[in-house]
């Protein structure tokens, strides 16, 4: 009797976990975000952030890139995706070049190897990723602003020139 008492017990338990688990569905299955939709791939030349003309990482960071061989996407265009917002130019500022900004923004390259980056260093590349801290994309372009992120799966080599240093 008691064999019995006790399988009808535990099968009641596991019919009202079920039914209350239907009811409110994993966070998992809600919460994440669908990366793929934000996907980008963006085409520049990969150098060392410390070797960018003009670009000195904020006193709290220089110390850090350097130890850190930090690498930066200069000289970029969008392949797919979309690119984070701008601040808007000043009134004083002159569109250059046909896209009517002041210059290309840059990216720092996150999430890939430093040895793999190294190789690729000066050249012109593809990266696929995602975009991160995306708020810095309206700040006022400056030498010592922190840059969007680019959360890299993959790098490629293609064709192009870079500016010398």
């Amino acid at each position: 009797m008691s064999r019995k008492l006790f399988g009808c017990v535990s099968a009641s338990i596991f019919a009202m976990a079920i039914s209350a688990s239907a009811q409110y569905p994993q966070p998992s299955s809600q919460g994440q975000k669908d990366t793929t939709a934000n996907a980008v791939t963006v085409e520049g030349c990969l150098m060392r952030e410390v070797d960018v003309p003009g670009r000195r990482p904020p006193d709290a960071e220089r110390a850090r890139v350097r130890a850190d061989n930090e690498y930066v996407l200069t000289d970029t265009k969008m392949i797919k995706g979309s690119a984070p917002s701008p601040a808007e130019p000043l009134k004083d500022e002159k569109p250059t070049g046909t896209s009517g900004s002041a210059s290309a923004p840059l990216y720092k390259v996150e999430q890939i190897d430093k040895d793999q980056m190294a190789q690729h260093r000066g050249h012109r590349v593809q990266v696929d990723g995602v975009f991160a801290h995306l708020d810095r994309a309206t700040n006022r372009p400056s030498p010592a602003t922190d840059l969007v992120e680019i959360r890299a799966t993959a790098i490629r080599a293609v064709a192009g020139d870079c500016p010398s240093k």
